[in-house]
């Protein structure tokens, strides 16, 4: 590789870098919720120890979840973005699904009691609430990755005019 080629495929890597640093702080500056209650057994007396309540958004995915609730039930779900979730609850006995999706305003909301009670799901309620919670940082890395392997391609293919012409030797 040329030094003229070396020297632009450096210079827009470290274009890239600096945009997706400085644009790093703007997407965490969105409005961010607080989530915590408590986990009791059905007959809303006991508390429930020891399970994890995820947080899943529209898409299905997870984007929240807490610690197991502490021998009170108590639990917190840290930093969901302001929005609407569906509530899931895993225990060893299942998982548990909150019937109705909740809202979750900017900054502290109300705690929330959640009972473990059964029920059937159809398989469509069933649907997404499996995935594991996605990334968005993963998202702009594979992105940068595929934008530098497409800037390299570019580079690689185009026309250098320090390259001499190739000399055809005929008899």
């Amino acid at each position: 590789m040329k030094p003229s080629r070396m020297r632009s495929l450096w210079a827009c890597c470290s274009t890239f870098v600096l945009v997706w640093a400085t644009s790093a702080p703007l997407a965490s500056a969105e409005p961010l919720a607080s989530f915590s209650g408590r986990v009791f057994q059905t007959d809303r007396a006991a508390p429930r120890a020891g399970v994890v309540v995820s947080l899943i958004d529209e898409s299905g995915a997870r984007v929240a979840e807490s610690l197991p609730s502490r021998t009170d039930g108590s639990f917190d779900v840290g930093g969901p973005h302001a929005g609407s979730y569906a509530v899931r609850v895993e225990a060893p006995e299942g998982v548990f699904v909150a019937a109705e999706r909740i809202r979750l305003a900017q900054g502290a909301n109300p705690p929330m009691a959640l009972e473990l009670r059964q029920a059937r799901l159809s398989a469509a309620e069933k649907q997404g609430f499996g995935q594991p919670a996605g990334s968005r940082t993963t998202e702009y890395i594979i992105a940068g990755v595929v934008a530098l392997a497409g800037l390299f391609v570019i580079f690689e293919l185009s026309d250098d005019d320090d390259e001499e012409p190739a000399t055809v030797v005929t008899n």
